[in-house]
């Protein structure tokens, strides 16, 4: 949070939001990710993992944090805003935001799969 935070203002522009600031964000997501599968493989208390709500939640983080992580590292080349052509900047952002919303799905499938009990 502190590197994070510093990266934030050492990088700061009115025009555009650091896309280190988001990098940093989304393989912290995907560490997370990780460490959570690790540890529903390596203590199998859960019988049925289609039916754990957790596994969904982070399953849509991580979807989300792969996918973007690239588009932000070469924000700064591609998308930025002085030099990107319309239809490159709207396909980047579409790309993003559809992102958001298979994420948005997945959390919602998360909470649909929580009347079930996963250790069955």
């Amino acid at each position: 949070m502190i590197f994070s935070t510093v990266t934030a203002i050492y990088n700061f522009k009115f025009d555009t939001f650091s896309s280190w600031t988001k990098v940093i964000h989304r393989v912290i997501y995907i560490g997370l990710s990780f460490y959570f599968y690790f540890r529903v493989l390596n203590d199998l208390k859960v019988k049925n993992i289609l039916h754990y709500p957790a596994f969904w939640i982070v399953s849509g983080m991580m979807l989300m944090a792969c996918g973007t992580t690239l588009i932000f590292i070469f924000e700064e080349i591609t998308v930025s805003y002085s030099n990107a052509a319309d239809d490159v900047f709207f396909f980047y952002s579409n790309l993003i935001d559809v992102l958001k919303i298979i994420f948005t799905i997945m959390i919602g499938i998360g909470f649909w799969v929580s009347k079930y009990r996963f250790n069955e």
